[in-house]
């Protein structure tokens, strides 16, 4: 009986999309767990918000691979059922939140193939299930409600700028934000 009661538990936390990691962006299983973790974070938080007759996932996979052309600062980019990251020394605590980032895009992808037209939506989606919208917000000035929309009128949307823009009208919601809802 015992047995059955793992097995069970292991299926319960399975990840909702198969993760395969390129072992060229470093510690591969460590990117694979960071993968697998958040998609299944992202999915017990939205299971609950929607009918479970509309949560199915249609990506047959996710596959990580190395990226050597992204901009700047940028850590990590995806397209449906592909992320892409600068190659990791570790999988440290900001890995894992770029890691869940592009995770939540992925989830989105697999759910609602429909959103991807959406930027906005889809950007805002991975800020807040990703659990990063509080880190955008700390140690910088108090960035009010009208600045935060008027930033996103005018900033790239995977910016520095939007993104704590987005944090900031994230987290004057509580609970899930109405429009991800």
């Amino acid at each position: 009986m015992p047995g059955i009661l793992a097995l069970l538990a292991a299926l319960a936390v399975a990840s909702p999309i198969p993760v395969n990691v390129d072992g060229e962006v470093g510690d591969a299983a460590a990117v694979r767990a960071a993968m697998e973790e958040a998609l299944t974070r992202v999915d017990a938080l939205v299971r609950p918000l929607v009918s479970p007759a509309v949560l199915v996932h249609q990506l047959p996979g996710v596959r990580v691979r190395p990226a050597f052309a992204l901009a700047g600062p940028q850590a990590a980019a995806s397209t449906p059922g592909v992320t892409e990251v600068r190659p990791l020394a570790q999988v440290d605590a900001r890995a894992r939140t770029v890691i869940a980032h592009e995770a939540a895009h992925q989830f989105l992808w697999s759910t609602c193939p429909a959103s991807s037209s959406d930027a906005l939506f889809h950007e805002a989606f991975a800020v807040w299930a990703s659990g990063e919208a509080p880190l955008w917000l700390e140690g910088d000035d108090y960035l009010s409600l009208p600045r935060a929309r008027e930033l996103l009128g005018k900033s790239s949307l995977d910016s520095r700028a939007a993104r704590r823009a987005l944090a900031r009208l994230i987290v004057e919601e509580v609970g899930s934000p109405l429009a991800i809802a």
